[in-house]
């Protein structure tokens, strides 16, 4: 059986001396019970009474309404109900419901004030159940409604027993229970009956708004923010029909459009083109099947986490008792909740991947770990443990030359942290609704310019890469976002640098489409340095300024790193070691065949210069990269995934010296670090003590790429 609690003036019943006891058991310190205390009980009330105030009077119980302390008050206090009926399950007065063998059992559903029990159809267990309700009530104060509250029966217990029950209960019975927390329960065969309610809730909302009066600026707003937002909720649960999604698109279109005297308008554009990007020539509407897959996609991505919550657990005891849900097995009549979530699956399982930490949750031919390419022992068996690297001679009896190169390309920590799933289109790596219905939007139109095309542009990547202006293209992730954050800085000249840079770029692209005129790349970064120089004034010139800035950073040892990406799979990574005097001490190149992107480059060059300062015995020092998102993820202050165990290794290597700093610097303070990385594919791994080779420091004369 199952009862729905309803509780009489839930917040207004709750008596003050049972919340500080409350409390006081939950170990609160007493000096912040004692404020609690104060706040909810120094409290008083008028009543507006033939519209005069009356005089005020002092309540002696209940919470406000309204109080932003007041939910979590009640939620502490409703804990004791769970205590309660927790106890009743362990010595086995109340056995709860389960929905499989291997499910956990489950006794009671809390949230706020609505409450559901199960237990079984026996008059033991409902006294039992009766007899903590008016415990709970004595102690709290609050009562619970029995002419509100609902009780169901399974089709097993007879009607004798039904009766029975709900007599020493005193609670309505119900066939079935419609509703819990605004959801629907029982799934019938017509899904377009059950979520009718919410084509009900958009159109009475879009009804009330007058459109005449309201000019298109108001319409978005009110479609965006409002009308969209209503069907949210039930939509992060359960998938809508088709047939409902295109309802409510059209009531939004008819309300774009506007309608006079029951007649339709023209719709001039349809749904399916404005639902797209403004920058893509739509109206930035929704999608509703889109974003609803999202919505789930979000769902079955904390599954996929096993985070042991009770949703996942119910579900692992019921689909996937033995495995993990991405290997679950089509079951025997799946409810329509598991269904929707499911739906998913092809969202989530094509565009993530496993980040190897200790590579013990990993199937090697299983599972798909491999960047860039899609592929019975588990990934542990490929790494040394000892030394934290791949034992590569496994490997090459396993894998092909170029499955190999991309395996051992991957970047282990000196930790062998846990394994961890990825979310391909974010940096981090964590999956994110707003990534996921872009990334649908994006699949849904290939047709016309698109949010992430300079993102995807070859051309762009490398002039970007081979100026010395640092700007570094996102390796992942919307490009809208990177950019937003360079321009909304309050650094004037970090925010002038990439309008000036893609201005010119857009330029140049106008030059090809209407002049035939492409550029070379090493030309166009000398270009773009140029018009940099133009516009940007005083902070690339060598004034006292520029001067005073750099002599600010020259403050004792400093450890300067920098790493390029080659043509041919050759990453290349520099340091250069400066003692107190600026005087050079040591300059290194490392030279390696791997297949990474720059970032990750620029985070090995990283870890490997800390290493190499240590070894020969600087432990005191300022390590300064021209990397600014990889400094960003040492510090804490951002997180990419793809770097993450490099950025750990680095934090455990800079708090085990408790003299290391590191601090972000312009490529133009970094150009020993920048002109030596080219030495790097050519001379391979080289040393050189108190001095360093010299080169021609312009990079526009040596192409490199981005690849």
């Amino acid at each position: 059986m199952a009862l729905k609690l309803d509780m009489s003036k839930a917040y207004d019943r709750l008596e003050w001396s049972f919340v500080v006891e409350t409390l006081t058991n939950m170990n609160f310190p007493p000096s912040l019970v004692s404020l609690i205390h104060r706040c909810i009980s120094t409290v008083s009330y008028q009543v507006m009474i033939n519209g005069q105030p009356s005089s005020r009077f002092i309540p002696y119980r209940g919470l406000r309404q309204g109080d932003p302390l007041s939910p979590y008050l009640f939620v502490i206090c409703a804990d004791v109900l769970s205590g309660l009926l927790r106890r009743g399950v362990e010595d086995g007065s109340i056995h709860g419901i389960r929905v499989a063998r291997k499910s956990p059992t489950i006794s009671h559903l809390f949230f706020a004030d609505d409450s559901l029990l199960f237990a079984r159809a026996n008059e033991e267990e409902a006294d039992r159940i009766w007899h903590i309700l008016e415990s709970y009530q004595q102690a709290s104060g609050q009562l619970v409604n029995a002419e509100k509250s609902e009780i169901s029966f399974s089709g097993n217990v007879t009607e004798e027993q039904k009766v029975r029950i709900k007599n020493n209960l005193g609670f309505r019975g119900v066939q079935h229970h419609s509703r819990y927390l605004g959801l629907p329960v029982i799934f019938g065969r017509s899904k377009k009956e059950v979520f009718k309610m919410v084509i009900e809730r958009v159109w009475k909302k879009v009804k009330g708004w007058k459109e005449t009066f309201l000019s298109r600026v108001g319409k978005e707003i009110l479609i965006k923010a409002v009308a969209q937002a209503i069907p949210t909720y039930i939509m992060s649960c359960y998938r809508l029909p088709e047939s409902c999604c295109r309802e409510i698109e059209a009531l939004l279109c008819k309300f774009w459009w506007g309608s006079k005297d029951g007649e339709r308008k023209i719709h001039w554009v349809s749904w399916q083109n404005m639902a797209k990007a403004k920058c893509n020539g739509g109206m930035g509407f929704r999608g509703i099947q889109d974003f609803n897959t999202s919505l789930l996609g979000k769902q079955y991505w904390r599954l996929l986490q096993a985070e042991g919550f009770l949703l996942e657990r119910v579900f692992k005891g019921r689909y996937y008792p033995n495995c993990s849900i991405s290997k679950a097995q089509k079951p025997f009549k799946p409810s329509y909740a598991w269904r929707s979530i499911t739906r998913a699956e092809d969202l989530l399982l094509n565009d993530t991947r496993w980040r190897i930490g200790n590579g013990a949750k990993v199937s090697i031919m299983g599972d798909r770990w491999i960047p860039t390419l899609p592929v019975p022992d588990s990934v542990s068996s490929l790494i040394d443990t000892d030394i934290s690297c791949w034992k590569i001679d496994t490997i090459k009896e396993l894998f092909n030359p170029e499955v190999t190169k991309h395996i051992c390309s991957i970047p282990l920590s000196s930790t062998l942290s846990d394994d961890k799933l990825l979310w391909h289109h974010a940096p981090d790596g964590e999956y994110s609704v707003k990534s996921a219905y872009r990334w649908l939007s994006a699949m849904q139109s290939q047709s016309g310019p698109s949010s992430s095309s300079t993102n995807r542009c070859d051309f762009v990547r490398r002039v970007c890469f081979s100026s010395p202006l640092g700007l570094r293209l996102p390796a992942a992730g919307d490009i809208e976002d990177w950019l937003f954050s360079l321009v909304s800085s309050k650094d004037i000249t970090t925010a002038q640098i990439p309008v000036v840079c893609f201005w010119k770029i857009w330029n140049m692209r106008n030059n090809v489409v209407f002049k035939g005129v492409k550029p070379m790349v090493p030309a166009a970064a000398q270009e773009i340095w140029h018009a940099v120089m133009e516009e940007v004034k005083t902070e690339f010139d060598t004034t006292e300024d520029g001067q005073q800035e750099w002599s600010k950073l020259k403050t004792g040892w400093l450890v300067q790193t920098d790493a390029r990406c080659f043509d041919n799979d050759m990453v290349s990574l520099s340091c250069v070691i400066k003692d107190p005097t600026s005087n050079i001490f040591l300059a290194a190149t490392k030279r390696m065949e791997s297949v990474v992107n720059p970032t990750t480059a620029e985070a090995l060059a990283i870890r490997w210069s800390i290493q190499t300062a240590k070894e020969i015995g600087i432990h005191d020092f300022t390590l300064q990269p021209d990397a600014l998102t990889v400094v960003d993820c040492i510090n804490g202050s951002g997180c990419i995934a793809d770097i993450e165990p490099i950025s750990l290794d680095c934090i455990n290597l800079i708090f085990n010296s408790c003299n290391i700093s590191i601090m972000f610097i312009r490529r133009e303070f970094n150009t020993d670090a920048h002109n030596l990385v080219q030495l790097g594919k050519c001379l391979g791994s080289r040393c050189w003590t108190g001095c360093i080779p010299s080169i021609n420091a312009d990079p526009c004369n040596l192409f490199v790429s981005s690849d």
